[in-house]
């Protein structure tokens, strides 16, 4: 399948769809609310399905209803789900909807770091291996400053950011 890719429309949450290799990957990108037609995308995605959400913005109640019902009505029809370099917002969400992610397996994640010395913010990404989920919430991946270049800090409690992935490891 060739790039598909979502109307424009009202909704603030555009996609894109492609394959890349043996998976599909689905990019999304805007806010999860109520004006986005998650089911539009059920009828382009089969297989194996990527879902890449880095750049989701934010996501309301709506959307978190739509985005649980949207997850529920995609396990079927596909192989197989993975989320992957999940936005802060997608994090705050699987932390407070335990059903959030179904069944679907999280490989990636960004976190929110700040730096003590400039007070720059940037998001640091996570590959979520084995061994960094072990390790986590207490010993977190280091990241440097785009703009200092000293070493960034969490801007988050670390038991309550990365809480999911105890429900995760529960609930494989």
């Amino acid at each position: 399948m060739s790039d598909v890719a979502s109307p424009t429309g009202g909704s603030a949450l555009k996609w894109t769809c492609d394959q890349d290799g043996d998976e599909m990957h689905l990019r999304l990108e805007g806010d999860i609310d109520e004006n986005a037609n998650l089911f539009e995308i059920k009828s382009v995605v089969s297989g194996r399905v990527r879902i890449d959400l880095g750049q989701v913005r934010r996501i309301n109640s709506a959307g978190v209803r739509d985005w649980v019902n949207f997850i529920r009505e995609l396990e079927p029809i596909t192989e197989s789900l993975a989320l992957v370099d999940c936005s802060p917002a997608i994090v705050m969400q699987m932390n407070m909807i335990a059903n959030f992610r179904g069944t679907a397996e999280v490989r990636s994640i960004y976190a929110p770091f700040a730096c003590p010395a400039c007070d720059h913010e940037q998001d640091g990404r996570i590959e979520l291996t084995d061994a960094v989920v072990a390790a986590l919430p207490d010993d977190l991946p280091t990241f440097q400053c785009d703009e200092c270049g000293e070493t960034l800090e969490l801007d988050d409690i670390p038991e309550r950011y990365f809480g999911f992935l105890r429900l995760y490891a529960a609930n494989p």
